[in-house]
């Protein structure tokens, strides 16, 4: 018996519809491709999240850094995210209090007297506090609270294993509060870089002073050498 051809077409067309609704059926109870979650996507969003360092805010900081000194640990706070420094030992710890007596001396006998601070915490803004291995201030700092950077005439780091820092982010942070002059004290390379003139986040003029020979103190006709 030959098949009826309007009933052949019928059946051709029901499983057509059948195999659209069930299509239409699949697209609709599958997310759109660009939401799927894959394992490959799930690893690189949590790959991205833990890279992305955690902020805070001054007062959120505070009790953390207590937290930490009290453990011997030493942070600062740069744009809101935690740094930790490593201990002045050694030829750091020379260095930095060889530094402070010269500066120190040598302010004694000006008319102004400003003064020179062993470890002068700087506030910039509400997210950055700033370590100063030795600061030379016009005001004195309250005893409560942080130094002001406007205040502050000389700021010194000596770097040992700092450099990045004292030359990336610390520099951007004084060049911009306006601090006049900066000195980094590259420990390992035995030269100091004199920074001067801050414009725009950084510093217009700079010199390289190698150890041993003189460096004149800002606001003075006086000099100092650091060996």
């Amino acid at each position: 018996r030959m098949p009826d051809p309007l009933f052949a077409r019928q059946q051709s067309g029901a499983r057509r519809k059948f195999a659209s609704d069930a299509s239409l059926h699949t697209v609709v109870r599958r997310p759109p491709r660009r939401y799927r979650r894959t394992a490959m996507n799930d690893a690189t969003q949590i790959t991205m999240a833990a890279s992305l360092p955690a902020r805070f805010s001054m007062a959120e900081f505070m009790p953390i850094a207590a937290l930490a000194r009290s453990r011997g640990i030493n942070l600062e706070l740069s744009q809101g995210v935690l740094v930790r420094k490593s201990p002045a030992l050694g030829k750091h710890m020379r260095l930095q209090r060889e530094i402070f007596e010269a500066l120190a001396a040598v302010y004694f006998d000006t008319a102004h007297k400003p003064l020179v601070q062993f470890e002068l915490s700087l506030q910039f803004g509400d997210d950055t506090l700033r370590n100063v291995d030795v600061g030379v201030t016009r005001e004195v700092p309250p005893d409560e609270g942080f130094g002001d950077p406007a205040h502050v005439l000389l700021a010194v780091e000596v770097a040992l294993s700092t450099l990045n820092d004292d030359l990336g982010g610390k520099l951007r942070d004084y060049a911009s509060a306006g601090i006049p002059n900066y000195w980094v004290v590259d420990a390992t390379r035995n030269c100091t870089q004199v920074l001067t003139v801050p414009l725009d986040g950084d510093y217009a003029e700079r010199r390289l002073v190698p150890f041993g020979q003189t460096l004149l103190v800002p606001g003075t006709d006086r000099t100092i050498i650091i060996a």
